[in-house]
């Protein structure tokens, strides 16, 4: 999905989406890696192996 909430499918049409969740992993206030609307896997693998690769701490923005 886009920034502006689309697809090449459009499967958001009709759908009136406003935000889509997103994981920012940073380290040192630099952003690091990110999930972006859904994990590749699964969420828990996904966050477990950033975590373990490179040794960082999640952050949540919520807007």
């Amino acid at each position: 999905m886009s920034e502006e909430k689309t697809t090449p499918e459009n499967w958001e049409k009709g759908l009136e989406i406003f935000n889509v969740p997103t994981l920012i992993f940073d380290k040192n206030n630099i952003e690091i890696k990110g999930i972006v609307e859904f994990p590749k896997t699964t969420l828990e693998s996904d966050v477990e192996k950033i975590l373990k690769d490179l040794s960082l701490q999640p952050l949540i923005f919520i807007k």
